[in-house]
C-alpha cells in the first residue's frame, strides 16, 4: 500500500485564489498518469489518479480540465513518493508533454527548420509559439518571456499548479521539463531549463533560466 511521508515538501491551502480553478490543457492530468503506469504499473497508477481526481486509465480527459484537479494529482506525487522521486516523475511527464507540443501545436515547417536557424532567431520564433499556445500548458497562468543580462527568463504568473501550494524549494519540474523539451529539439540541444523562482515559495511568479544560453 502507498503511503504519504510523514514530512511532505509542500502542502496545500484551504483558500486558493480566485483562479485557482481555471482550466488547463489536459496534458498536465494524462501525461503524470502515463508515467506513474509505465514507471509504477497500472494498479499504482490507478490508486493515485483516482484518489486525487476521481478519474482512471480508461477515463483520462481530452479537454480542458480544472487546475485543481492536475494540482491534486501531482501533490499526490509528491505525498507518495517523496520530493526526490516525485521530480523524477513530474520532469518525465512535462517532457512527454513537451513531445505532445512538438507534434500538435508547433508547425511541421517549423520543427524541419528551427534546428538550422541562428539560435537567437529560432529562440525568438520558438517562444512566440509558445505565446500563442500557452493556453496548453499555463492554463489560466500568464506566460511570459524576456531577456536579462544573463540570458533568457520565462515565468508564469498566477501559475496553476502553484496556487495555494506552499514549499521548501521550487516544484515546477513539469513546466520546467516541458520548456526544456521544445528548447532542447527546436534551438539547441545542449541548453537546460532550470527553475530559478517558485510561487509556492512566495511571490506571484514562477521563473525558469534557460542555462546555456
Amino acid at each position: 500500500m502507498l503511503r504519504a511521508t510523514p514530512t511532505a515538501p509542500y502542502s496545500a491551502s484551504p483558500a486558493p485564489s480566485d483562479h485557482a480553478d481555471g482550466p488547463i490543457g489536459p496534458n498536465a492530468v494524462i501525461q503524470v498518469a502515463h508515467v506513474l503506469r509505465d514507471r509504477l504499473g497500472a494498479e499504482v497508477a490507478e490508486r493515485l489518479l483516482h484518489d486525487a481526481t476521481g478519474l482512471t486509465l480508461d477515463t483520462l480527459p481530452h479537454d480542458m480540465v480544472p487546475a485543481s484537479m492536475a494540482r491534486a494529482l501531482m501533490l499526490q506525487v509528491v505525498a507518495a513518493f517523496g520530493e526526490a522521486r516525485a521530480s523524477t516523475l513530474l520532469r518525465e511527464a512535462g517532457t512527454r508533454t513537451g513531445d505532445y507540443l512538438l507534434a500538435n501545436r508547433i508547425p511541421p515547417l517549423a520543427r524541419r527548420v528551427l534546428p538550422f536557424l541562428p539560435r537567437r532567431l529560432a529562440l525568438a520564433v520558438l517562444l512566440r509559439a509558445m505565446r500563442a499556445h500557452a493556453w496548453t500548458f499555463a492554463g489560466s497562468g500568464r506566460f511570459t518571456a524576456w531577456r536579462d543580462p544573463a540570458g533568457v527568463v520565462l515565468g508564469i504568473a498566477q501559475c496553476p499548479l502553484c496556487d495555494g501550494v506552499h514549499a521548501s524549494r521550487a516544484r515546477c519540474d513539469f513546466f520546467a521539463a516541458t520548456f526544456e523539451r521544445l528548447v532542447r529539439v527546436l534551438v539547441d540541444v545542449r541548453w537546460h531549463v532550470h527553475e530559478e523562482r517558485c510561487a509556492a515559495q512566495g511571490g506571484t511568479q514562477c521563473r525558469f533560466r534557460l542555462v546555456g544560453s
